[in-house]
């Protein structure tokens, strides 16, 4: 195991309460959603904007932005969510790193490779999501 899981296990092991144990390495909600907020800003698209080019729902953009829900989106949601906001590959990698998911991979499936093709010979949204549909990515 790694360093992290064996202070997390010895903290819950001599805790004792569960409340008790100081725990290191978890998803930070709150961090995770002032990067979402932030980036979402930077790029000066409008809520609509992005539903249309995501396939997530506002309310379900507003909990992921909103530290008090507590929500950790799966990794196809934040790079569905990357894509309609046209974020680069840095920025989908901050955000996925943040939600502790492995960062864009070109040895790891499909759906990441086409994502960096598709990044780096600048297709827009629609161009990846069709060329992730072909390779049977139908939740994009």
């Amino acid at each position: 195991m790694g360093n992290i899981t064996d202070m997390n296990t010895r903290a819950l092991e001599n805790a004792e309460n569960y409340d008790d144990a100081e725990l290191e390495g978890l998803f930070d909600t709150k961090e995770f959603c002032i990067a979402l907020s932030n980036l979402i800003d930077s790029k000066g698209i409008k809520t609509g904007d992005i539903l249309n080019r995501c396939n997530i729902s506002k309310s379900y953009l507003m909990d992921i932005k909103n530290p008090s829900k507590n929500i950790q989106p799966k990794r196809n949601k934040i790079l569905d969510l990357c894509l309609g906001i046209n974020a680069t590959k840095d920025e989908i990698n901050m955000l996925l790193r943040l939600a502790h998911y492995q960062p864009l991979d070109s040895r790891g499936e499909a759906l990441d490779r086409i994502i960096i093709w598709g990044l780096a010979h600048q297709k827009d949204s629609y161009e990846i999501r069709s060329k992730l549909y072909e390779h049977g990515y139908t939740d994009f």
